[in-house]
């Protein structure tokens, strides 16, 4: 089945298509015992065991303070937090086909300051996986993580005037295959990886791509060794009035030829509690460490130069109250 076909079939399975090409699709389609999906998961054929799930997950928080006179002090404060969560997955029989499309975006602005990016995260993987024994599958995955605005580092420079990162500056990608261990019934599974390659690209002339352990002069640094994936996703609870969920996403990546068993790491968790279907929080904890990163360590008080640096860990942590809206439940 070449990549056409399945083009054709994603094309179709959101829609596209007038009633009468509808009809005479359904009708091809079970005839070549494949799913069609319109607006929610239908199965053509109930004997083949294919069907799509798809869906979107999405929320929004809004924190907002004034203060005037306040003897007890205070600043006006507003802050505005947007998570969004896209995920396809389509399973023939043994065969797997799972893309999801994450990303969170945050804004703060506190008194007379302009508006700053508080947090900001975008990531695709897509994955290829056939079950050749009960939970156990070969997978063949691609993977993106970067940023959707530029970054400022506010500490060195106040009024944001240049930025340090932008969209793919950094980005990383990673292409391998590995074999996953997939309990369905726990929302656990773990992928190990011993043949892994992994890309740190930086596209823009004005980011300093030596900051991301990539030569001067180059845009693309390559990588090859082994990697470590663990998703773990869990509804809690459910009812009609309280809804908790939590994901977790983990990976890590250990360089053969460098960094010295140092390995690259990135975990994120979110936690997301909803009330009376409308009314949610967001627990969101990211960490990120890479050994090609370095970090001011000591500085000449003078005149600011940084004088040493060091490796270092980074930390997120968001945690929001507003509405949120579930257009498809993951089961």
């Amino acid at each position: 089945m070449n990549i056409l076909f399945w083009a054709w079939i994603t094309a179709n399975g959101l829609g596209l298509y007038a009633q009468n090409d509808k009809e005479q699709l359904l009708e091809k389609l079970d005839k070549s015992n494949v799913s069609y999906v319109p607006l929610k998961p239908v199965v053509v054929n109930p004997d083949s065991g294919i069907t799509w799930k798809y869906g979107l997950i999405s929320g929004v928080t809004i924190n907002q303070s004034a203060v005037e006179n306040w003897s007890a002090g205070g600043q006006n404060a507003f802050s505005l937090n947007a998570t969004m969560g896209l995920f396809a997955d389509f399973a023939p029989k043994k065969h797997s086909w799972r893309t999801l499309v994450d990303g969170s975006y945050g804004l703060t602005r506190i008194e007379n300051q302009p508006m700053r990016k508080s947090q900001d995260y975008v990531e695709i993987n897509s994955k290829y996986g056939f079950e050749f024994k009960p939970n156990w599958v070969l997978s063949l995955f691609v993977e993106g993580v970067s940023q959707f605005a530029p970054g400022y580092n506010y500490a060195a420079d106040p009024d944001g005037l240049v930025p340090v990162s932008r969209f793919l500056a950094p980005g990383f990608f990673n292409q391998g295959i590995g074999v996953t261990y997939d309990w369905k019934k726990a929302g656990l599974s773990a992928r190990i990886a011993p043949l892994t390659a992994r890309q740190i690209v930086v596209l823009h002339p004005d980011i300093d791509e030596t900051a991301y352990g990539i030569d001067s002069g180059r845009t693309v640094k390559s990588e090859f060794g082994g990697s470590l994936r663990v998703n773990f996703f869990k509804q809690i609870t459910k009812n009609k009035n309280f809804n908790l969920g939590m994901e977790s996403r983990l990976f890590v990546f250990f360089n053969y030829l460098q960094d010295q068993g140092t390995p690259f790491v990135n975990w994120r968790t979110k936690l997301d509690a909803k009330f009376f279907k409308v009314l949610t929080i967001a627990l969101l904890f990211h960490l990120m460490y890479d050994p090609a990163l370095r970090f001011p360590d000591k500085t000449n008080p003078l005149t600011s130069e940084v004088l040493t640096t060091k490796r270092s860990a980074q930390w997120l942590q968001t945690l929001g109250v507003g509405l949120g809206y579930t257009l498809v439940k993951r089961k």
